[in-house]
């Protein structure tokens, strides 16, 4: 169907508003993967029109086709009134899609284990998207969750449009005369025909068609990317070769890219498959020109009748720019002249799998952040095998300080081998410090802890600021606590270590201590020392020591004792000495024994006896009692556990002590390990 030269074939809908319009002209612009904008300039008899009663309101533009109406829905972002004349005021506004609102909301918030369709449709739920009615998902691909994705300081356009290009996802939009819906796809059997699927190329003879064509058209090739290799690393599997690549033509021309984003081989040989389809998209295109009024991007056309029969195919529509010229919708004086349509616009083969390019960046971290440790309630330590923690970050608006908070941290230690090295595991409450590998807002690492108002240091400052160390808290909720402290005052100097139970010391060669001046060592219950092999001790001066119970020593050989001075022995009832053989008691000057008033001298002159009356042959005394010393309790070991394992059987330390303590009281030898009586 043919239109009059002054039919006028651009009209604009406007609901919110009762006036009528006449669309002068109108340029736009649309794509896969962009969100469209038509810029339109109209004029109204009514002069009464508020721009801002025209803002986020719904707007239509319908252009007449030969035997159709294309439509163009969206909202006005932007209204404009201009200059009123003698019969029209000028007005002009944008139309935009909804998806449009995206690029004014800005948010912080974390995804955890969903996957890019999930978040896409959760990012535009938020907005007041309504799936089905607004928006929609054709996809063939499977889907991993990802475990950790955070949008940062970015908007919801910016961060959905990266997600997308970094799945091979686009868009694309269907427009209904009073509504517009968003297509989201991977695959290229989502594009539809457009209406009247056959578009005739007309060079420009001089000689203009009747009905609408393609008059110019320039077909390029272009070299582009040949091979793509992404690496990565992923900690977890710190040997695992991540290295993938991609290759469809020339390899010298390569592009590497790390980190690539993936802890899997088969993901990352995705990604990079993804990345070169990308980079090829536009390796071969149609740059056509003319006035077919029913292209729209998404979209499937075919090329008829060029004299180069190889470009007669079919072809998706990727990109138009329309223009359109109105002159007698403003005055009537030139309604002669008619209206115009042109368009320019980029196609590729329908045999090209379409990807967006890789434009939208993802956020990159500018310094360290601050969190505060989090994990389920009731815990006052939430970790994994790695010593990892969950944090809440202070910028998170829907994190519930839990152990959802986050994705599992790694913490910087001092030092860390193979089941050796430092192990300092915050605690929930802590405040610490968050960098991220390569400024990815989705790698944090925890680097270190502060206090704060609320988790003040373990010494009051500034007043004990010489002193240094660490102190711990017995966990859950003890009061109690572990401490390696040192003091460095000039003339007060001191190291400190503190044991809230129990202190286990293993050396496996020499053990050396020096004491200058004194050391005092006071033990409240017992002390147990076993020696395997000798015991020396030198002492230059005195050697006191008070036994309030008793002594018991038992030497299997010979025990000597020699005295340079005297030798007092003092015993406050009796003194037994038995000897299997023979007793020998020598003394260069005199032996002198005495008792119950009578003694017995012998000296180099002779024997001398002397008592009341004595008896030579007769009589009988007592026996001296045998000794019956105690065997000496065998120490317990010191903690054998070794880093990285947990002992099997740990010795019930109460227990024993009872053992012990009751065994003493009997005289009972019993074996300290397996807690048995052995007589």
């Amino acid at each position: 169907m043919m239109l009059a030269a002054n039919e006028s074939i651009f009209h604009v809908t406007l609901p919110a508003c009762s006036a009528t319009f006449n669309v002068t002209s109108f340029i736009g612009h649309e794509a896969i993967s962009e969100w469209f904008k038509f810029d339109i300039q109209m004029v109204s008899i009514s002069d009464d029109i508020e721009p801002e009663d025209m803002l986020l309101q719904s707007a239509t533009l319908t252009i007449v086709g030969e035997d159709f109406e294309r439509h163009v829905n969206g909202i006005i972002n932007r209204f404009s009134k201009g200059r009123s004349g003698d019969k029209y005021t000028e007005y002009s506004f944008y139309i935009v899609p909804k998806l449009w609102y995206l690029t004014k909301r800005t948010d912080c918030r974390i995804f955890q284990e969903q996957t890019i369709p999930e978040i896409i449709q959760s990012v535009l739920e938020s907005a007041g998207f309504k799936e089905k009615d607004e928006f929609i998902f054709k996809l063939t691909g499977k889907y991993k969750p990802h475990t950790y994705i955070v949008q940062y300081n970015e908007t919801d356009f910016n961060f959905i449009s990266r997600l997308l290009e970094q799945e091979g996802i686009f868009y694309f939009f269907e427009h209904q005369q009073d509504s517009h819906k968003l297509i989201v796809s991977d695959h290229n059997t989502a594009f539809g025909p457009v209406a009247e699927q056959q578009v005739e190329f007309h060079g420009k003879t001089g000689l203009v068609p009747e009905h609408e064509v393609v008059d110019e058209l320039r077909y390029t090739c272009q070299r582009t990317i040949g091979k793509v290799e992404l690496d990565d690393y992923n900690f977890t599997k710190p040997n695992l070769d991540l290295h993938v690549k991609a290759i469809n033509g020339d390899e010298s021309l390569c592009e590497y890219q790390f980190p690539g984003g993936y802890q899997l081989p088969e993901d990352g040989q995705r990604y990079a498959q993804l990345r070169l389809e990308a980079h090829n998209t536009f390796a071969e295109k149609i740059d056509a020109k003319g006035t077919c009024r029913r292209l729209l991007p998404g979209y499937q056309v075919e090329l008829i009748r060029h004299p180069r029969s190889s470009l007669n195919q079919l072809y998706i529509i990727c990109q138009v720019m329309h223009e359109g010229v109105q002159p007698q919708g403003q005055d009537e004086y030139t309604a002669d002249e008619g209206s115009r349509y042109r368009n320019a616009g980029i196609w590729i083969p329908k045999t090209t799998p379409f990807r967006p390019s890789l434009r939208a960046k993802a956020p990159k971290m500018p310094g360290k952040q601050s969190a505060v440790v989090a994990g389920p309630k009731g815990e006052e330590i939430y970790t994994e095998r790695f010593g990892c923690i969950k944090a809440q970050f202070h910028w998170d608006r829907l994190g519930q300080y839990n152990e959802h908070s986050s994705r599992w941290m790694r913490v910087m230690q001092t030092w860390a081998g193979k089941q050796w090295g430092a192990l300092l595991i915050p605690r929930i409450g802590q405040e610490v410090t968050i960098d991220y590998l390569h400024g990815d807002v989705n790698q944090p690492v925890v680097t270190g802890v502060v206090y704060n108002g609320r988790k003040y240091p373990p010494y009051p400052l500034p007043q004990q600021k010489t002193r240094s160390g660490f102190r711990t808290d017995s966990t859950i909720g003890s009061g109690g606590y572990n401490e390696l402290s040192f003091e460095d005052k000039q003339g007060a100097e001191q190291i400190r270590i503190h044991g809230e139970k129990d202190s286990d010391l293993r050396v496996k060669n020499d053990s050396r201590e020096e004491v200058v001046e004194m050391r005092h060592h006071e033990i409240v219950e017992n002390h147990y020392l076993q020696i395997k092999q000798d015991n020396h001790l030198k002492v230059d001066h005195n050697h006191e020591r008070v036994v309030k119970g008793e002594i018991h020593h038992h030497v299997n050989q010979t025990l000597h004792v020699q005295v340079d001075g005297e030798h007092l022995l003092d015993s406050g009832q009796q003194w037994h000495v038995k000897s299997g053989q023979k007793i020998v008691m020598e003394s260069d000057q005199e032996i002198v024994f005495y008792g119950g008033g009578s003694f017995i001298k012998i000296d180099h002159s002779g024997v001398y006896i002397k008592g009341p009356s004595y008896n030579i042959g007769g009589g009988s005394a007592a026996g001296a009692q045998q000794a019956m010393p105690q065997s000496p309790v065998r120490p317990m070991e010191a903690d054998r556990d070794r880093s990285g394992f947990v002992s099997e059987h740990k010795i019930d330390l109460n227990k024993q002590r009872q053992t012990l303590l009751a065994s003493i009281k009997k005289v009972e030898p019993f074996c300290a390990i397996c807690e048995e009586k052995t007589s």
